[in-house]
């Protein structure tokens, strides 16, 4: 059983160009998703999964700089960019991660994988309407991903990969976990999409250093007592997807 995280990057974004090679300290915030990532016991293989247009060929030489595996594949087709990694790492199950969100809960990730393999399931997803934005975590299984990027014409649903699951969870075994008490009822925006996003990210970092990997309780517990940094970006309007009808 091989489970193969995916981290999905790359420097193209309207609202905020080049955000996951932004430095955040002594590192980017990719550095930050990536490490988390690795540190998920359960996951056998982190990978980078950015495009083939050459200006991501920057992710690539950070890949390169940091010892770290990228795959390149579609643009704007992220559906066909994590089956075609999938298929080339032969995953059993991947575990999607975005890279723009760098505090990645992996205790809350071992949870979630752990269940998730021991009760077979097709997908894996947290109870994510509780917690913070960008502490969200997905497992699914590689066949179901590859059976949707055979079905999934519609460019939402290709674009936004666990979409046409979580709109049809009655079709597929799916495992859900409660987040940690800790996590729960704290209005905390914790992805990086707009400039007030990333000052967030800047002034938490200045203010608890350069630990990337400072266990997730440890940060919320000290967003609790700022809540004058929470404000920074907590009024940005997260973007949000509906599709439902037809494929």
């Amino acid at each position: 059983m091989k489970v193969v995280g995916i981290i999905q990057a790359r420097m193209g974004s309207s609202r905020l160009p080049n955000k996951v090679l932004l430095p955040l300290g002594s590192n980017a915030l990719l550095d930050y998703a990536y490490q988390r990532a690795k540190n998920v016991s359960l996951i056998d293989e982190v990978i980078v999964a950015t495009s083939t247009n050459s200006r991501d060929d920057a992710i690539e030489q950070w890949a390169v700089e940091n010892n770290g595996i990228v795959f390149r594949g579609s643009e704007n087709d992220l559906l066909l960019r994590f089956a075609d990694c999938a298929k080339k790492y032969n995953a059993d199950y991947i575990v999607r991660i975005t890279g723009d969100c760098p505090f990645i809960s992996y205790e809350m990730a071992n949870e979630l994988i752990a269940k998730t393999i021991q009760q077979q399931s097709d997908y894996g997803y947290v109870n994510s309407g509780m917690i913070p934005i960008g502490l969200k975590v997905s497992i699914i299984k590689s066949e179901v991903l590859f059976m949707l990027n055979e079905m999934l014409i519609h460019p939402t649903y290709r674009e936004h990969i666990t979409l046409y699951i979580d709109e049809h969870l009655r079709k597929f075994k799916t495992t859900l976990l409660e987040p940690f008490e800790y996590m729960k009822h704290k209005n905390f925006r914790l992805t990086c999409d707009t400039n007030a996003d990333y000052l967030f990210f800047e002034t938490v970092v200045k203010e608890l250093g350069d630990e990337i990997l400072l266990p997730t309780e440890d940060i919320l517990s000290y967003l609790d007592e700022e809540p004058q940094i929470v404000a920074i970006n907590n009024s940005v309007k997260q973007n949000s997807f509906l599709v439902k009808k037809g494929l």
